[in-house]
């Protein structure tokens, strides 16, 4: 199989997702391929945070600062307001905290000030006595207090796949579990071998150019190529550990101090359940299959505790568990984890390929921006295209012109059940409702405990690139985050419905339902162990 394309973006994680956009909108005959799913590497084990990094600022990063809160009010008003929410941030103050006070108001103002004052609301200040009012678990001994802020909150994952499908929307050919065995750069363009995890079929992809978004996986993919310059990236992993609202019942999120190293730490409620992160470490091991170690659970229970006493929160209290691995730009020796840039950085390889690794979540799509810009400018000189067209809604932003009571009447459906739709995909809500127009018992839950609809689950498998029945439970819906040991029963009967759509036999979905059982859940099952 051969065809022409103008560009091939490797890597669907979020930096890719947005480039794969950004390329497609501008005109450019695009694909992407992952060799996974996309989103399963960093991009699905993130804080979920969307915010203009406000500890950078203590060691004046103030351009990476400026553009995270420009981006983020891009993501919250126009790009992606289905997804982005606002969240208040609560920083409590005691005895020990590293820095007063007056210093973090500091920092706070200089927030408002890099965010042209665009921040949903101005931090305030709160009392010792209003603090035990909004959160009487939190360690009250030696309080002094609290500030508040607001930043804003994303899933990952759908972030990552409705950026996805705007490119296709907008002509992107959208390619997963398709790994790139070889580059071969010559004067006519670049020719990848890939191949198909899917049917183990091989077969060359001709472009004129290739973008390497692989995360972490950069500096491999230009060593394939011999390409003479490198990141050099170091690498830090982290783990998120969730937990049930019900044992950590918080009512905004929290921004910490581990008390072993004095690290941020976050505490971010969603839904019924609550999520704490992260560890910072060093990382140099198996970057397609990361491990655990007990000292990273342990450090995060000592903190969770401490600011806790009365909840005593063990292993046991956790549901489920991430692990992600960071690139970080390796320029910045002899700095400790937490101090190395989250910026990015871009290398061009003047045989047709443009590289980019670093950053954050909150400026994916400025990362893609000046990506797609450079690629132009470096490679397509002779061709016109359209500027960059990408602050504008992706696949299920434009939300302005739903209306629920319509959709209500029209289609029969509970308004509760249409809020939560609406919640999850925005103005994708009308593709889901065509997918159960002629049996209204798609509107079903699949039980108490999962409030997913077989009409969601309907269009999720047929219109998200959905291949394996964990890409449905890890990354396209919160099952995985907040049940991940479903009940067999449960499991084998999603798994039927996800076959039927697939056209799985017997065999293939008895193998998903296995994959995910010792494959998705490994983690969590050696954490209760």
């Amino acid at each position: 199989m051969k065809k022409k394309i103008d560009v091939v973006v490797i890597g669907g994680g979020i930096t890719g997702a947005g480039i794969v956009r950004d390329c497609a909108m501008r005109g450019l005959k695009t694909m992407i391929v992952e060799k996974n799913d996309f989103s399963s590497g960093t991009s699905s084990k993130s804080g979920k945070l969307i915010h203009g990094g406000l500890r950078y600022l203590e060691f004046f990063q103030l351009k990476l600062v400026f553009e995270s809160c420009l981006e983020r009010h891009r993501l919250l008003k126009i790009v992606a307001p289905h997804i982005v929410r606002p969240v208040n941030f609560v920083i409590p103050f005691y005895k020990t905290t590293k820095h007063p006070k007056w210093f973090i108001a500091l920092g706070l103002l200089t927030y408002d000030i890099l965010s042209l004052f665009r921040n949903i609301k101005h931090f305030t200040n709160i009392g010792r006595k209003k603090l035990i009012d909004m959160e009487p678990l939190l360690k009250k001994e030696t309080s002094k207090g609290a500030l508040a802020y607001y930043d804003c909150a994303a899933l990952d994952t759908r972030l990552t796949i409705d950026s996805i499908k705007s490119a296709e929307e907008a002509g992107a050919t959208i390619l997963n579990y398709t790994e790139v065995k070889e580059i071969n750069f010559s004067d006519a363009g670049v020719d990848l071998r890939v191949l198909n995890l899917t049917n183990n079929n091989e077969y060359t992809v001709s472009t004129k150019t290739v973008i390497n978004a692989t995360g972490v996986w950069a500096d491999e993919l230009m060593k394939l190529t011999s390409a003479p310059d490198s990141f050099n990236l170091k690498m830090t992993s982290g783990i998120h550990l969730i937990f049930s609202k019900e044992r950590l019942p918080i009512s905004n999120t929290l921004a910490l101090e581990s008390v072993k190293d004095k690290r941020p730490l976050y505490l971010v409620p969603w839904k019924n359940f609550v999520l704490l992160g992260t560890t910072d470490r060093f990382f140099n091991g198996d970057k397609d299959n990361p491990t655990i170690e007990d000292s990273e659970i342990d450090y995060l229970l000592e903190s969770l505790n401490h600011y806790f006493p009365d909840q005593n929160l063990t292993r046991n209290d956790i549901i489920s568990i991430t692990t992600g691995i960071r690139p970080l730009i390796g320029s910045n020796k002899g700095k400790s984890e937490g101090q190395i840039s989250r910026d990015y950085e871009i290398i061009t390889d003047s045989r047709g390929m443009i590289s980019i690794t670093g950053g954050k979540l909150t400026s994916y799509r400025s990362m893609a921006k000046k990506t797609v810009d450079r690629l132009i400018k470096k490679f397509f000189q002779e061709r016109d295209f359209k500027k960059c067209m990408t602050i504008s809604p992706i696949s299920g932003g434009d939300i302005e012109k739903i209306n629920l009571d319509d959709l209500s009447k029209k289609h029969h459906v509970e308004r509760k059940k249409l809020e939560l739709l609406f919640e999850r995909y925005g103005s994708n809500i009308t593709s889901i409702l065509s997918h159960g127009k002629h049996d209204k018992s798609k509107f079903e839950y699949i039980s108490n405990d999962f409030p997913y609809s077989w009409a969601e689950i309907d269009y999720i498998v047929r219109e998200e690139f959905v291949e394996r029945l964990s890409d449905l439970l890890e990354r396209r819906t919160i099952i995985y985050l907040s049940h991940p040991c479903i009940n067999k029963e449960t499991l084998i009967k999603i798994a039927n419905y996800v076959g039927s759509i697939k056209d799985w036999n017997e065999n293939k979905i008895q193998d998903e339902i296995q994959y995910y059982e010792q494959h998705t859940l490994k983690n969590i099952k050696e954490v209760k162990q």
